[in-house]
């Protein structure tokens, strides 16, 4: 029985001294991780600062980024041939081309106006009035450099020569339109002259400068290559060279008559033919500043051609 109790003692004694053990154990343990956790606790300044340090300077270099995008911008937005450059350009460019609109509109409008004025009532428009060799107009009228005529003819005696057509000096430089055999001598800056190009009954557009000469938009060369002064001490006739001079008067057909100074858009002078209903005067009506002209020649009045 003692041994009994005996060995049962040395057990438990075994158990208690294993369980001791064991707590020894687990205290050491909890005491290496509390020191531990105290250690990690003591270094937490250092992770605050590496951190605060990454992070400063990821702020610097963003700032420079910043910066140096925001020096990018201004550079193309002020910069030589900037975006405010090229703004203030294209409201420039706008600007002048809105302008230039508006003067050709003006220029346009102020075309028209001319051009599509009607003859008063008391005149009747007819197709074209005829000259048979006596007959002139003056239209007061002086030549210039910058004056340019367009007007519609047909010759009714294209094989005579050296009749006047229209005229403002017989002489070289005096714009001078001669009729010669079946063609046209013109006297400006230059002779410029074509014979044989014209039949009769036939309808021709002139286009006359001092400087240029186009039968139906055919271009005239010059016959010399000397040159005129112009002459403006007469006003331009039609119809007829100087009256008395071998220039004499033509026999044709007109159409129209318009003068233009500078360019075609400044039309100063638009004769139509058309004859008065009270009296049967024929002649040429001016649109432009409301005048009428009638032969300042010899013989008959001018035949009219079918009413318009």
């Amino acid at each position: 029985m003692r041994n009994r109790i005996k060995l049962y003692s040395s057990a438990i004694y075994q158990k208690w001294k294993w369980n001791t053990q064991q707590s020894k154990l687990i205290r050491q343990e909890k005491t290496k991780n509390e020191q531990l956790g105290s250690r990690l606790k003591n270094n937490t300044f250092f992770y605050k600062n590496a951190t605060s340090g990454i992070t400063l300077l990821a702020l610097i270099v963003t700032i420079i980024t910043l910066l140096i995008l925001a020096g990018v911008t201004l550079n193309l937005a002020l910069g030589s041939n900037g975006l405010l450059d090229k703004a203030t350009l294209a409201s420039n460019t706008w600007a002048n081309e809105t302008k230039e609109e508006t003067a050709q509109m003006d220029n346009a409008i102020s075309f028209i106006d001319k051009t599509a004025k009607l003859l008063p009532t008391e005149y009747q428009k007819v197709e074209y009035i005829e000259s048979l060799g006596t007959q002139y107009i003056n239209t007061n009228k002086y030549p210039s450099e910058s004056m340019k005529i367009n007007m519609e003819l047909t010759l009714t005696a294209p094989s005579e020569n050296y009749k006047g057509i229209i005229c403002g000096t017989w002489n070289y430089g005096g714009f001078l339109l001669e009729q010669i055999t079946k063609g046209f001598k013109w006297h400006g800056q230059k002779v410029m002259q074509k014979s044989n190009c014209i039949e009769e009954e036939t309808k021709y557009e002139l286009n006359l400068s001092f400087y240029d000469f186009n039968i139906d938009s055919t271009q005239i060369v010059n016959s010399s290559n000397t040159t005129y002064t112009l002459i403006n001490k007469n006003p331009i006739t039609i119809f007829a060279g100087v009256v008395g001079n071998r220039s004499g008067y033509s026999k044709m057909k007109l159409y129209s008559f318009k003068i233009y100074d500078g360019d075609y858009e400044n039309l100063i002078m638009n004769l139509v033919p058309c004859y008065n209903k009270l009296d049967n005067v024929k002649g040429l009506y001016d649109l432009i500043e409301g005048n009428f002209y009638t032969n300042q020649g010899k013989g008959d009045d001018f035949i009219a051609g079918p009413d318009i």
